[in-house]
């Protein structure tokens, strides 16, 4: 075991994470493939700097947690099944292009428990893992030395298209060929393609979809100030509020202020359940730059009283967005993921980002005056 490693155990602290909750077999076995996976993608970067233990820790149990629910894995399978074009012809006979069988065979078993296809949880794992190190920079950067001699260009797909695309043994030539001349690409191109944007893109296309982010309840206090990335109810009962204030960082600490001002429906919904509050936007929000917005709202659904500090889902709508899908979450989810654990830098404030604005100016103020001078 290498001293990145996941591990099963009991309790989320270090390299251990949960395998023992709604489906056993199912998170035991993504334990391995992550880390199998996940080693090899990372072979050549592993000597970076910003490459450390912990944070491939960290990755690891990422991908564990959006890698655990059977639901994802339907949506996966739906998307690659009806991925566009949905068939080849293939002698007169329209063939589908993505097979669960073209896979090849995994040590563990193809089915496990919940009628999940292992085959398809390592194209799940190995799709979201190359999504989520390439999100945070870590792929195909090259290795030097003190001296700047390059040791290493840099990861390859090598791991990906040996051990988890398409096996041509298993493809059949006809449906090889067909692929080639209708579409352009090999049928490997086309799974590892159709598998990342899934990640990437969210819900359907020609969608637009809501922002998704996390905040806490603050359900003991109606009124500001309002902590950073909560949310607080005008009313002792949530439900009969007729203001919500949201910070704007949310829990996270991003800077949520200028998609906050164009929101006209506000969902809040439990991280944990399907229950949730589902809220109108009543006239002009007012904002209190770079620490909360007031809404002026009406219920229009849901029962759900979040306790206090309780981790709420925030979908936040302008009038011509929809509300997310579950895979709008999850690109979301991985998006938020990848910051923390890659270390991109947050939004600046807007007080800072003025001011840089004006160091900038002055930088290129004084570079031409220099230019000018010198000539």
């Amino acid at each position: 075991m290498d001293r990145w490693d996941i591990v099963c155990g009991v309790n989320f602290t270090d390299r251990n994470v949960n395998c023992f909750s709604t489906n056993p077999p199912l998170q035991a076995a993504l334990v391995p493939l992550i880390n199998r996976f996940v080693n090899r993608l990372l072979h050549e970067s592993l000597a970076n700097p910003r490459v450390t233990p912990q944070k491939v820790i960290k990755l690891k149990k990422g991908i564990f947690f959006l890698s655990s629910s059977s639901q994802y894995y339907d949506l996966f399978l739906q998307y690659m099944t009806q991925a566009t074009p949905v068939n080849v012809d293939v002698g007169g006979v329209p063939t589908p292009v993505f097979n669960v069988n073209y896979l090849p065979d995994v040590r563990d078993g193809n089915i496990i428990a919940g009628n999940v296809d292992l085959r398809v949880v390592r194209l799940y794992v190995s799709f979201i893992s190359y999504h989520m190190t390439s999100l945070m920079g870590w792929l195909r950067d090259p290795i030097g030395d003190m001296y700047g001699n390059v040791l290493s260009p840099g990861s390859t797909l090598r791991g990906v298209y040996q051990s988890v695309l398409p096996d041509n043994a298993k493809v059949p030539q006809n449906v090889q060929e067909a692929c080639v001349n209708q579409l352009g690409n090999t049928i490997q191109k086309i799974y590892f393609t159709r598998g990342v944007l899934f990640f990437s893109i969210g819900g359907d296309y020609n969608d637009r979809p809501g922002y998704v982010t996390n905040y806490n309840a603050n359900i003991e206090t109606q009124n500001p100030p309002v902590p950073l990335g909560h949310i607080i109810w005008n009313n002792t009962d949530p439900l009969a509020s007729t203001q919500i204030f949201i910070s704007t960082f949310d829990k996270n600490g991003f800077d949520t202020e200028l998609i906050l001002q164009s929101t006209n429906v506000i969902r809040i919904r439990s991280i944990v359940t399907v229950d949730f509050q589902n809220w109108q936007v009543t006239g002009q929000p007012i904002v209190v730059s770079d620490h909360y917005v007031q809404f002026n709202v009406t219920l229009t659904d849901g029962t759900w009283r979040p306790h206090q500090n309780e981790e709420c889902r925030v979908f936040l709508m302008s009038p011509d967005q929809t509300v997310p899908t579950y895979r709008d979450e999850l690109t979301s989810e991985i998006k938020q993921f990848t910051t923390n654990v890659g270390g991109r830098k947050k939004r600046q404030n807007k007080s800072k980002r003025k001011k840089q604005k004006v160091s900038n100016k002055k930088s290129r103020f004084s570079k031409r005056r220099y230019r000018k001078y010198r000539k």
